[in-house]
């Protein structure tokens, strides 16, 4: 009879072990994942892949309608902020028949991502022309626009956390 109660107290141990590892792992995950409420996957630096997708869409709009867009159907207009990414957008580019299309970059002195997010890298090919807004020729060179011109545009994303 004795050595049916530990055997029973037993396996209520290992359950009770095993909910509670199960739990623990649980509110870590959800701890280390908290880092990344509101951040889509490509910047959160727990996810793997670390990887944008780039989606070109053809409708030509203002800049501030196509950052609308893509937060309501991705995540934001395409920042591309490595050489890495820059060949990606090279081959999204090539198909898409343009010569300019928008991109995330808003030019404040040296440019600031619409997201917020400083500029690191750059592909410009004049600065100096008095327009805030940057769109990205078909040689991958930055152009500030006027923001009101409509035009095509790439964002990046679609899955936020």
């Amino acid at each position: 009879m004795i050595s049916i109660i530990f055997l029973l107290c037993g396996k209520f141990f290992f359950i009770f072990f095993y909910l509670s590892f199960l739990l623990i792992f649980v509110v870590l995950i959800q701890f280390v994942l908290s880092f990344c409420t509101g951040k889509t996957k490509e910047f959160c630096p727990f996810t793997a892949g670390h990887t944008k997708q780039y989606h070109y869409i053809a409708t030509a709009l203002t800049w501030a309608e196509a950052v609308l867009y893509c937060r309501q159907h991705y995540t934001d207009l395409a920042m591309i902020e490595s050489s890495s990414e820059n060949t990606m957008m090279t081959s999204v580019f090539a198909t898409s028949g343009s010569y300019y299309t928008w991109i995330g970059l808003y030019r404040e002195t040296l440019g600031i991502w619409s997201d917020g997010t400083s500029l690191t890298f750059t592909r410009w090919g004049a600065i100096g022309t008095g327009q805030q807004c940057v769109a990205e020729d078909s040689a991958h060179l930055w152009f500030p626009q006027s923001c009101d011109q409509t035009l095509p545009f790439f964002c990046h994303g679609g899955n936020t956390l």
